[in-house]
């Protein structure tokens, strides 16, 4: 899995830290951002090579209904990158509110990896699969997994 680098947009990520106190603001920015730049695009996984469609479910479900922080702002800035790059986990069926709303036929998860102020977060990131408009369509249902240290803890022998 590649770790991508989630300081790169240097301008965005400082507004982000700006506000990092402000979950509404973060909730706008990561908004905004989301409508102008990644909705209607489409990114090709990598790893199972498959064409993964942004749309407005990934936008609803993970800025609006939950909670936002710095990471999941900066993950969403990243999100093209992060899902092109991302390593498949597993297979899910959905929850019966999904299937009758979205038409959901499961969930593909992935796992990412991205480094902000050398730290590595890991993110585990869930791509419905729908039988009606037969396109992959993602959003980020749970926050970070881990936060580890740039550097690998040391090994005990025994």
């Amino acid at each position: 899995m590649k770790a991508i680098n989630g300081n790169k947009n240097e301008a965005l990520i400082k507004l982000v830290y700006k506000n990092k106190n402000q979950s509404k603001k973060l909730k706008r920015l990561a908004d905004n951002f989301y409508k102008k730049f990644v909705q209607s695009k489409s990114v090709k996984n990598e790893d199972l090579n498959i064409l993964i469609h942004f749309n407005s479910v990934g936008r609803i479900e993970t800025i609006r209904k939950k909670t936002i922080n710095i990471q999941k702002c900066i993950a969403i800035i990243n999100i093209i990158e992060l899902l092109k790059y991302a390593k498949y986990c597993n297979w899910k069926y959905p929850k019966p509110a999904h299937v009758k709303k979205y038409h959901a036929i499961g969930f593909l998860n992935f796992q990412s990896k991205l480094l902000i102020k050398n730290k590595y977060y890991y993110f585990r990131i869930p791509v419905m699969v729908s039988e009606t408009k037969g396109k992959f369509q993602y959003y980020i249902n749970q926050n970070i997994v881990v936060d580890i240290e740039k550097k690998k803890p040391e090994t005990t022998a025994d």
